[in-house]
């Protein structure tokens, strides 16, 4: 991962809670998150993520800041990268708090992939 665990924020949400927001409503309205609101709408996945349970484990503007600009501009200019990676950062079905994280058990992620 190119972003430091303690810069990593977590997000989750539940359909049919009236008090939730969708992730897109989160990432949007969350000082710190604008990048991530940046990406959800790039993609094109701001209806999808508010259709279920959902949770994102994403970075904060401060970790993507680490990242250089030239890497961010490649992946930012590139919809199916860019998808791929939200994805890969993407738990669906699951609202997941850090204290249900285990080290050494893996996650499906929403990509099919494991992590």
């Amino acid at each position: 991962s190119l972003v430091p665990l303690s810069l990593l924020a977590m997000a989750s949400v539940a359909r049919g809670q009236q008090e939730c927001l969708t992730i897109t409503e989160w990432a949007c309205g969350m000082e710190g998150f604008e990048v991530l609101c940046e990406i959800i709408e790039a993609t094109g996945l701001e209806d999808d993520l508010g259709g279920e349970m959902w949770t994102v484990f994403a970075p904060t503007n401060e970790a993507f800041e680490t990242i250089p600009s030239s890497v961010v501009g490649t992946i930012m200019s590139d919809i199916v990268a860019l998808t791929d990676t939200l994805l890969s950062h993407t738990v669906a079905g699951e609202v997941i708090s850090s204290t249900d994280l285990v080290c050494g058990d893996f996650l499906q992620m929403a990509d099919g992939s494991s992590t």
